[in-house]
């Protein structure tokens, strides 16, 4: 008889964040990529802006910045955070989608937009 062999599953340090896993992402090239994704999906994504904007939100919900970024980005990126994850969770679902639902579409536009900024701006600090 074969004896099953248990494997300790390694310790997560992760969050979750509306029911999904948060991996730290430190790197500038990894915050640039999910600045990336988090813009195609502003962009180019389906539905209505704020459909759009809580696919982008949950995108950069798994980024932990790190010290070296300029306060300014930093200030700018927890500020944009902070906007989306204002409101209390309700029911089942999470801050951020509680937070859009309230936004109108202009204040959701405005958020776009600034995420927009944020991955230009870490864009052409990464050329420099």
């Amino acid at each position: 008889m074969m004896e099953r062999l248990r494997r300790k599953r390694p310790r997560e340090t992760s969050l979750a964040v509306n029911g999904l896993r948060r991996d730290k992402v430190k790197s500038e090239s990894c915050l640039i990529e999910k600045l990336y994704q988090a813009t195609l999906s502003l962009v180019g994504g389906e539905g209505e802006i704020k459909d759009r904007l809580e696919s982008a939100a949950i995108t950069l919900s798994v980024v932990q910045l790190e010290k070296t970024l300029s306060p300014e980005f930093r200030n700018e990126f927890n500020s944009i955070h902070d906007e989306l994850a204002k409101r209390k969770a309700v029911g089942g679902e999470g801050r951020i989608k509680a937070t859009i639902q309230e936004l109108t579409n202009m204040e959701a536009t405005r958020l776009a937009d600034r995420i927009f900024h944020l991955y230009v701006h870490l864009q052409h600090e990464a050329a420099l």
